[in-house]
């Protein structure tokens, strides 16, 4: 697929820590509301939906079985849990599709999302098509109100969110089922039937709510998250006949609960970016407490101390040079063939002579019949190779490309 490149006229393009810190302070200053708090979310992906995962795939047309087929099959689980919030909320952590959107109070945090790693993909603009490592984004809100999970209006989203509303399912049918599991009270259910009332229900179920959630787990914690929980339902009413009306559940974009302006990372600094986070120990292993990003993390960072290993060979038994009678001496190294061969390989005069070098300064009694020799050659190709900016599994698989044919050469006098 091919993306439109991001529009940055109301974008902050960000290139280190310190001057993210900076426009956050800043916006902090000219906030609209002075006592509103800010809330964030990262996203690695210019162009991706700001979407919680029910609306991804048609999953929300089997909302009410994920809501529900956990409590049945594995209730030992959920059996600690005092509320609806608490069970979408353990379903979110352990990556249930849900209508919960992960926010967060970090700012630095937010930024760690938005520069995760992404492959290339292809863009068009009025040149033509290119390839690019997509931006990472980060939106912002303020938020004067933010409700706990406590309150009525997410009792009755989550509820909704457990109904099968797929198949033509009334308004009076709903607030019927809302006020036997005693969430809302008969007063309302009442108030709610009538042309007047239904408009108060109808405002409530499809406003989106930024929550403070409890703060069952440690990954919470760590990430200072809340969450965004959009109502998102329709209401079909035909001639003011509320009590037949119909409810249904419906997809959309949370894009505009944010603001207009935003914050972009380009692919290439996101790397030198995640390195400052990390100074400020803000990582995968801090992030995420679970034992699987703790190990990533350490074997992240040690990353960059590992070194090229030889080969295994099996061992030969011990080499006495000349005095060898088993050997068959392999003759003189033929210069002028094997830098053919490598001409054919390598473009590169200068590393052509490094390894030309490499199998002078090891040739020896019967230097194609000893594995281990052999071995060498080939770890000290794969060093030149990685020296002269390769790869390493492009290295690795030239250093036996390459003593390979100089091989065939030599052996084709026997």
């Amino acid at each position: 697929m091919v993306y439109k490149p991001l529009d940055t006229e109301r974008g902050t393009e960000i290139f280190s820590v310190e001057g993210y810190l900076g426009a956050i302070s800043a916006l902090n200053k000219r906030k609209e509301m002075s006592d509103a708090q800010l809330f964030f979310r990262g996203q690695e992906v210019d162009y991706w939906k700001v979407e919680p995962s029910i609306f991804r795939d048609n999953m929300l047309s089997v909302e009410h079985i994920l809501m529900t087929e956990p409590l049945r099959q594995i209730p030992s689980e959920f059996r600690e849990m005092r509320s609806d919030f608490e069970i979408i909320e353990k379903y979110q952590h352990y990556g249930m599709c849900t209508r919960l959107l992960d926010i967060t109070t970090n700012p630095l945090v937010a930024l760690y999302f938005a520069c995760k790693e992404h492959g290339v993909e292809e863009y068009q603009n009025d040149n033509g098509i290119y390839q690019q490592k997509p931006c990472g984004i980060i939106l912002y809100k303020e938020e004067r109100n933010p409700v706990v999970a406590e309150s009525q209006s997410i009792q009755i989203i989550l509820a909704l969110s457990k109904y099968n509303l797929g198949e033509g399912t009334t308004i009076a049918d709903v607030l019927k089922k809302l006020l036997k599991e005693h969430v809302i009270s008969d007063e309302q259910s009442r108030r709610w039937l009538t042309k007047e009332g239904i408009v108060e229900f109808i405002r409530m179920v499809q406003n989106v709510y930024t929550v403070l959630p409890i703060l069952s787990n440690k990954r919470l914690v760590r990430q200072s998250g809340a969450f965004l929980i959009p109502g998102k339902f329709n209401f079909t009413i035909v001639d003011g006949n509320v009590k037949d009306g119909i409810i249904d559940k419906c997809e959309g974009n949370l894009r505009d609960e944010f603001e207009e302006s935003f914050f972009y990372i380009e692919g290439e600094n996101k790397k030198t970016i995640l390195d400052e986070l990390s100074n400020c120990n803000i990582h995968s292993a801090s992030l995420f407490p679970e034992l699987e990003y703790q190990l990533q993390h350490i074997k992240i960072v040690n990353e960059s101390n590992a070194r090229l290993v030889s080969y295994f060979e099996k061992f030969q038994g011990f080499s006495y040079g000349k005095q060898d009678t088993d050997t068959i001496d392999s003759g003189e190294f033929k210069q002028k063939e094997a830098m053919c061969e490598l001409k054919d390989i390598l473009q590169n005069d200068e590393l052509i002579n490094t390894v030309l070098k490499i199998f002078k300064d090891n040739q020896q009694i019967d230097w194609l019949k000893r594995d281990s020799i052999l071995s060498k050659i080939k770890y000290e190709i794969n060093r030149a190779l990685l020296k002269d900016g390769m790869d390493r599994k492009s290295a690795q698989e030239l250093a036996v490309l390459i003593v390979s044919r100089v091989k065939m050469i030599h052996l084709e006098k026997h």
